[in-house]
């Protein structure tokens, strides 16, 4: 039943120059969006690893799903799936969300979201099969570049973007949970007005969700639900992709969080038994990923969204348990659960792209 709920739900610009300084979070903060509560709770990171909570969670337009920053950290926008909205907020001293300026629309049920490495750009994702871009203003603010872009003529929902860490290159990832149809990895190029220009598709595994891209821009993974398996690729010159050899990630992978040399990858569901929870990958230098452990590590029934701070993970459940569960995580990936964990989420539901460490 659980893996039915997660599957229905999972089915279901301009220059950037702020006019006044970002704000100085003086400890790492934690943010959690939840679902079916509408709203996102924010946590200080004490050096522990435990999470205390700023203030009341702050009420967002219906079903936050992701949750993303400016490279300074000084504004934080969240992708609202019933609302069809992506709203802005400022971030304060501790931490906590102040939203400015109106919401703007996406294409129906938007999904992944993610922010140009230079600040200039927000790209999000829809189940409609679209990507689309919006400029980043001077304010913080959005604007729509372009109408949403068609990936690979709509045969399937889009789910996850990326942007290339030197910004010139888009990645998008095609897939239905429980549908045998085989996706797509699209690839674009970015041009100066931050609109896509499409470039080629890669066909991928069935079910595909997340897409992680290294620090370095060498290596580009993509979980895929359809097969229980992440798909590596080596980057090449002109964002072209080769196929390395695929890894492991029982059940039902949904994340590839990369955090340094360490990835992170979160299965689930009622049937995973000993697979359900986070198995933690190691990135050698030839791109290729190995697990650290044989077995996951346990974090809640229904575990959905890895963050990390470097030294700590946190991880949030796409059920009614509203819980958070927190790990010290080593040098080589192994997880210890910290002594408090799990923690209160704040609210119930937390979805896609549901936990961030603001940078």
């Amino acid at each position: 039943m659980i893996r039915a709920v997660l599957t229905a739900v999972l089915v279901a610009g301009a220059v950037f120059a702020p006019t006044a300084s970002a704000s100085v979070v003086a400890a790492p903060t934690l943010y959690v969006t939840n679902g079916m509560s509408d709203n996102v709770a924010v946590f200080t990171i004490q050096p522990s690893g435990d999470l205390d909570p700023v203030g009341r969670p702050v009420e967002v337009p219906a079903q936050p799903r992701g949750i993303v920053f400016l490279p300074n950290g000084g504004v934080a926008y969240v992708v609202s799936g019933t609302a069809r909205r992506i709203s802005s907020y400022r971030v304060g001293p501790r931490g906590e969300l102040t939203r400015f300026g109106e919401p703007v629309e996406t294409a129906d049920d938007p999904f992944g979201i993610t922010v140009a490495p230079d600040g200039r750009a927000v790209y999000v994702t829809s189940f409609d099969g679209t990507v689309s871009a919006f400029a980043v203003r001077a304010d913080g603010s959005l604007e729509a570049v372009s109408k949403p872009l068609l990936v690979d003529g709509g045969r399937l929902g889009t789910r996850d973007v990326e942007v290339s860490p030197d910004g010139r290159y888009v990645f998008v990832s095609t897939g239905e949970p429980e549908n045998p149809t085989r996706g797509v990895l699209a690839t674009f190029a970015v041009r100066a007005d931050r609109t896509l220009e499409p470039l080629r598709t890669t066909e991928i595994d069935p079910g595909a969700f997340d897409i992680g891209v290294t620090p370095d821009g060498r290596f580009l993974y993509v979980a895929c639900s359809g097969t229980d398996r992440v798909l590596p690729f080596r980057i090449g010159p002109g964002a072209v992709l080769s196929p390395l050899p695929a890894v492991a990630a029982p059940v039902f992978p949904v994340s590839a969080v990369i955090k340094g040399r360490l990835m992170f990858v979160t299965a689930g569901g009622d049937d995973a038994g000993a697979g359900a929870g986070v198995w933690v990958f190691t990135i050698g230098a030839d791109g290729t990923p190995r697990p650290v452990r044989d077995t996951a590590t346990a974090a809640g029934a229904v575990p959905v969204w890895p963050a990390s701070d470097g030294r700590h993970l946190y991880v949030s459940n796409e059920d009614l348990s509203a819980r958070v569960f927190g790990f010290d995580v080593s040098r080589d990936g192994e997880l210890a659960p910290l002594a408090r964990s799990p923690f209160p989420a704040g609210g119930r539901f937390s979805m896609y792209q549901s936990t961030a460490v603001r940078p």
